[in-house]
């Protein structure tokens, strides 16, 4: 065999098998997550594969076979739930950004310094380098208590204070839309390159409000909620603003937005944490909505320092909230797309200064 042909054997061998295999197959998974494909059993291939190895390198027992089969998914499903992620073994944007949280600033190259069955060189990934795991309406209580320490911590690391909750209206909340809201924002302040993602479900504040403008408050912490995760006395909401007090005290900065009837979900939101002593810094409220028997709770709570409505009338109408800074009717833009109204766009900047 001549020297060509050697080397294109050895190049041959090296991608399928070796560290440079583990690189691509990185891409591969990255790629494949990113665009919306979760990865969960039955599957096979490159992106498997690098799954197979990070879960190694994390201590999951799991061949490196690039079959997606049983083991894999309950390695998946163990590593899920040390983070407090739902354990359903499949791995979607959320289940990515915690492995990248994990790899840290070793990245592919702390992979690639490992073998070709993932056994890679110790982690060297510290608090402040892994992406912050945000609390879902799912999220049990012990484990919203315990995310959003450590996810506070890691935003004091940061040097921000800022925390937003923002709650979309009846029916409009998308768990994936959220969760890739949440993985774009970890790879801007990762430093990779990432688009803002689109949605084609209503997510009328994370589509017209946060997409648009994360890249712009990168450093800022988002929480986006359903309304309806505020109707328990004990709300995730709730649970996850007290944890970020504990660790920044009387220095929490705490936003809350909220579009139609998420707009009531932060007022209930706003007096909860009122009874408990803390301030909530600004509202941003937009086309408010409820049923008509609670529109006598439509009054900015006393802990609140500023509130800011906009609304529309029209067929199901927005309405004032009293006791407001501004309290503005917008004209010329439909109940959904009155967050992306250049009055509520300008004060969502402000607030953020």
């Amino acid at each position: 065999m001549n020297r060509t042909a050697t080397a294109l054997l050895l190049g041959t061998l090296l991608l399928s098998t070796g560290p440079l295999a583990l690189a691509q197959d990185h891409t591969a998974l990255s790629a494949q997550v990113q665009s919306g494909r979760s990865l969960r059993q039955g599957a096979e291939g490159p992106a498997v594969r690098e799954l197979q190895a990070v879960l190694r390198r994390l201590g999951q027992q799991v061949t490196v076979d690039g079959d997606f089969g049983p083991r894999t998914k309950a390695a998946v499903a163990a590593f899920q739930r040390s983070k407090g992620l739902s354990p359903d073994g499949v791995v979607g944007r959320r289940t990515l950004a915690a492995i990248d949280g994990e790899i840290g600033a070793a990245g592919v190259s702390g992979i690639l310094r490992g073998d070709r069955n993932g056994n890679a060189a110790p982690r060297t990934t510290s608090a402040s380098q892994a992406a912050p795991q945000r609390p879902s309406p799912r999220t049990s209580a012990s484990a919203t208590r315990a995310q959003s320490l450590a996810w506070a911590r890691s935003a004091q690391a940061r040097g921000s204070r800022t925390l937003v909750v923002a709650f979309e209206g009846l029916w409009s909340y998308s768990s994936n839309f959220v969760e890739s809201l949440y993985a774009h924002q970890d790879a801007l302040r990762a430093g990779r390159s990432s688009r803002a993602p689109r949605s084609a479900s209503m997510s009328f504040v994370g589509k017209h409000l946060l997409s648009p403008n994360i890249s712009r408050h990168r450093n800022h912490d988002f929480l986006v909620l359903p309304e309806t995760s505020e109707r328990p006395a004990e709300s995730v909401g709730l649970r996850t603003v007290l944890a970020w007090r504990e660790v920044h005290g009387s220095r929490l900065k705490v936003v809350l937005v909220g579009h139609s009837f998420g707009a009531y979900s932060a007022l209930k939101l706003a007096k909860k944490l009122g009874q408990r002593g803390v301030q909530v810094r600004s509202m941003l409220t937009i086309d408010a909505r409820t049923m008509p028997g609670n529109y006598r709770h439509f009054v900015k709570p006393s802990n609140v320092g500023a509130l800011y409505n906009y609304y529309q009338k029209g067929l199901m109408p927005g309405y004032k909230i009293t006791g407001a800074q501004v309290n503005q009717r917008l004209r010329g833009f439909g109940h959904g797309k009155m967050p992306s109204a250049p009055q509520v766009q300008e004060r969502f900047h402000a607030l953020l200064r």
